[in-house]
C-alpha cells in the first residue's frame, strides 16, 4: 500500500536533536552520580550546560533480578556491564562537537569513565514516553505533580490522554538535593511525541531531568515496571 500524502507529512523522527549512545569502560558509579555526571560532562563540553536542546540520560543499572539485588542508598556502588553506555542528546549542529568526547577519561566522583565509539540514535516518534526524573515541588503530592505537569505540557502545546506517575526519587544535583518523580505520558499524540523529547519537561535537562524516552517493553498501566 502506497502511504497516503496526510501519511508522508507525518516524521518518524526529530530532525532537532538526536541520541548519541558511548561505549563506556567504567566498572562503576555511586548510585546518585547525578551532580558528579553532570561536572564531568560539562567539564570536557563547556557548551552543554548552556546548550537548551542539549540533555543528560543518567547511566541505568537495570532493577533486581536473578537473585542479585540493586543497591538503593546515594553512595552505594553500581558495577556496570561491558554493555552500559554513556547516552547524551544533543542538536544535530552539536553531534560533532559531542564526540569530541571519544577517548577521554572523565572523573565522576573518584570513578574512572573512558569514553569510547559512539553510535548516533535518531530520537523516533511513539506514543507512550518515559521520564525517569521529572522536577516535582518539594511540597507536591501526587495530585498536585500531575496537575502541575499537566498545565506544562498544556502550554507546550502537547496532546495527550493519560498521566502516569511513578517512582519518587531524590538526586543530588549540581545546587543540592532535587525531588524528583517518574513520568509516563500515554497516548501522546505522535507529533507531539517529537516535541516533548525535543524540549523536555521542566529543568534539570543537563542533569537528567525532565528527559523522555520510549520503551517498546513498557506497560502503560504501571509507569514502576519501567524502573
Amino acid at each position: 500500500r502506497q502511504p497516503n500524502r496526510e501519511e508522508q507529512k507525518k516524521p518518524s523522527h526529530s530532525e532537532r536533536v538526536l541520541d548519541i549512545s558511548f561505549k563506556l569502560a567504567c566498572q562503576c558509579l555511586h548510585v546518585d552520580h547525578t551532580s558528579a555526571l553532570y561536572e564531568a560532562i560539562t567539564t570536557a563540553l563547556p557548551w552543554f550546560d548552556s546548550e537548551p536542546l542539549a540533555g543528560l540520560h543518567l547511566v541505568h543499572v537495570a532493577g533486581s533480578q536473578n537473585g542479585w539485588q540493586r543497591p538503593e542508598e546515594p553512595d552505594e556502588l553500581l558495577y556496570l556491564s561491558k554493555r552500559t553506555r554513556l547516552t547524551i542528546r544533543v542538536p544535530h549542529s552539536r553531534v560533532e562537537e559531542a564526540k569530541t568526547l571519544i577517548g577521554q577519561k572523565l572523573d565522576v566522583a573518584g570513578n574512572t569513565m573512558e569514553i569510547g565509539k559512539a553510535t548516533e540514535k535518531p530520537v523516533l516518534v511513539s506514543d507512550i514516553l518515559f521520564s525517569r526524573h521529572v522536577i516535582a515541588r518539594d511540597d507536591d503530592d501526587e495530585n498536585e505533580f500531575l496537575n502541575s505537569v499537566a498545565a506544562e505540557l498544556k502550554q507546550l502545546g502537547v496532546r495527550f490522554r493519560k498521566l502516569l506517575p511513578g517512582k519518587q526519587l531524590n538526586l543530588r544535583g549540581p545546587e543540592g538535593l532535587v525531588r524528583t518523580r517518574s513520568l509516563m505520558v500515554a497516548d501522546i499524540d505522535l507529533v507531539d511525541s517529537l516535541k516533548l523529547q525535543e524540549e523536555g519537561l521542566g529543568e534539570g535537562r543537563a542533569y537528567g531531568c525532565g528527559l523522555f524516552i520510549h520503551h517498546k517493553g513498557i506497560k502503560a498501566a504501571n509507569p514502576n515496571d519501567a524502573q
